[in-house]
């Protein structure tokens, strides 16, 4: 079997008649004044929680890198940032009262050493220009030195990424390569309008270097051209799971791993890297591409960022309701066929990140496009999901609602503004 085989088949063993979702929610861990902790304390912190708890320490070189429990697991990123990989719901009111149980316990845990978990696009000093990502520490494991060293070359913000970013990532099954296909397509062609959605700044304010909007997004798109963002022809009607597995066996390879050793790939294609061998580790392999839609054994949207979980908990269920009503499904990839070129998608991102909620993008305001999202996914969904969905709701959209729901009928609501003016005019508390 050779290597590209191999790949479609790892890919197409993911495929099952399940419609679950599965969550990754990423925190920086910071002081009162938003500054990161190290290793040595997110280590020594890690150790005690494990000692109260059920979970297993996960080591790598003598290393702790993690903690894993029966529904979930606690993995550290590259600028000691924490990650919660919450396991395949069927419920995603369940995957919220496991994400609950994790910050009842961290939340303790780090308050008691004046930590605290925090959620942001871009760390918010980074953001604002206070800091270098380089002032970030990077934990020392093998294969995010080999990462850091490989993305200096590639693009302006690899430190950006690995030390001051953090992302909400959601995960859905598909139930034939087909299918996984459709939803890569669909969920590409929408990551602009979900990632305004989703943005979450810092608050402290953005260097003029950025955009106003989707800064995450402005990072990766300027990380790795070969392995980040949308992958070339992955929108034309024939793109199948094979062709994704040429483009990435063309590709750089920055690391492999060798049973417990990782290999430095040295930026060789793949092809090349591997030669006659087999790949040993193709999940692996498949998670050192990072495409704002990854195909794994399940489609991964990889474009929110990370978010309070009730916001959070409201984008899943919206992805829920698009991603498994086939007709809503079917629906969004009829709307969106013209759209044939990846470049198209970019300068959409561009949009967004200039002009925000009055950005114009796949010929209609963003708006439309988000408003539609959130009706076709309340068409079929029960009173809690509509209301669990109205938590990401951004403001700009319930103002457009408002107005669209009132347009044309404003003469009948003038007698009860005239006597609220009235009111207001004669109170005391003006």
């Amino acid at each position: 079997m050779n290597n590209i085989d191999k790949i479609c088949d790892y890919l197409n063993s993911g495929k099952k008649e399940e419609k679950r979702i599965g969550l990754e929610l990423e925190h920086f861990v910071c002081d009162g004044d938003y500054h990161v902790i190290s290793y040595e304390d997110i280590a020594e912190c890690m150790q005690n929680i494990c000692a109260l708890t059920s979970g297993q320490e996960y080591y790598e070189d003598g290393e702790l890198f993690g903690l894993v429990y029966d529904d979930y697991s606690i993995s550290l990123e590259p600028g000691c940032q924490i990650e919660i990989s919450i396991s395949p719901q069927d419920e995603i009111s369940k995957a919220g009262e496991i994400y609950k149980g994790f910050r009842q316990v961290w939340d303790k845990a780090l308050a008691a050493r004046g930590y605290r978990l925090y959620q942001s696009g871009v760390h918010p000093l980074v953001e604002n220009g206070t800091l270098l990502p380089d002032c970030l520490p990077l934990i020392p494991k093998k294969r995010y030195a080999m990462m850091d060293r490989y993305f200096e070359n590639t693009g302006k913000y690899g430190k950006h990424m690995m030390r001051a970013t953090t992302s909400t990532q959601v995960s859905i099954d598909f139930e034939s390569m087909e299918d996984a296909i459709v939803k890569l397509r669909v969920f590409e062609k929408l990551s602009p309008i979900l990632a305004l959605m989703t943005e979450n700044h810092g608050g402290l304010g953005t260097k003029k270097e950025w955009d106003q909007h989707i800064l995450r997004t402005q990072i990766w798109n300027d990380l790795d051209s070969t392995r980040c963002g949308y992958f070339p022809c992955s929108l034309q009607k024939d793109y199948t799971v094979q062709k994704y597995a040429e483009y990435l066996y063309q590709q750089p390879c920055i690391l492999s791993k060798e049973g417990n050793q990782i290999v430095d790939g040295k930026g060789v294609l793949a092809a090349d890297f591997y030669g006659d061998r087999e790949i040993p580790n193709v999940e692996y392999f498949l998670s050192l591409y990072f495409p704002t839609i990854r195909l794994k054994q399940y489609v991964e949207i990889r474009v929110a960022d990370s978010m309070p979980i009730n916001q959070t908990l409201g984008y899943a269920t919206l992805i829920q309701k698009l991603a498994y009503h086939k007709e809503s499904l079917m629906n969004l990839d009829s709307l969106l066929g013209a759209i044939e070129d990846t470049d198209e998608i970019y300068r959409a991102d561009c949009e967004v990140a200039k002009l925000g909620y009055t950005s114009v993008i796949y010929g209609r305001p963003v708006m439309e496009w988000m408003d539609l999202l959130f009706t076709m996914a309340a068409d079929h969904a029960s009173l809690e999901e509509v209301a669990r969905m109205q938590n990401v709701m951004p403001l700009p959209l319930i103002q457009y609602r408002y107005v669209k729901m009132v347009s044309g009928q404003e003469k009948s609501h003038v007698e009860s503004a005239m006597k609220e003016k009235e009111y207001i005019l004669n109170s005391t508390a003006k």
